[in-house]
């Protein structure tokens, strides 16, 4: 996407230069706390993908600009760890500014 292009519900997130934005196939419904919408980040093929956007009932967008050959079919894990990094729920729990007991979801 271009410079200046919105994502998601009203444009919260604004590319700041040209990006490769990818749609995961999971969202607020599935246990990616909405809070975590510019905020948080999954890991993609060892990196760090910061979430853009508002996460969505169904859908969560997520920047994958700087991680090279992202494509369809990756796996991004949104809490766990592949190799030697980690998402920790208490990592995206401190993200979220809230509470375990009201964060945690199914």
């Amino acid at each position: 996407m271009p410079a200046g292009a919105g994502v998601g519900y009203n444009a919260t997130f604004v590319a700041k230069r040209p990006s490769r934005i990818a749609v995961l196939a999971a969202g607020y419904g599935d246990g990616i706390h909405r809070s975590l919408g510019n905020r948080g980040s999954v890991l993609l093929r060892g990196k760090l993908a910061p979430i853009v956007g508002i996460v969505s009932m169904d859908v969560t967008m997520i920047d994958v600009t700087d991680v090279e050959g992202a494509g369809i079919g990756d796996v991004a894990t949104v809490y766990g760890r592949t190799a030697r990094k980690f998402c920790r729920r208490i990592v995206w729990l401190g993200a979220s500014g809230r509470s375990p007991q009201i964060c945690c979801a199914p």
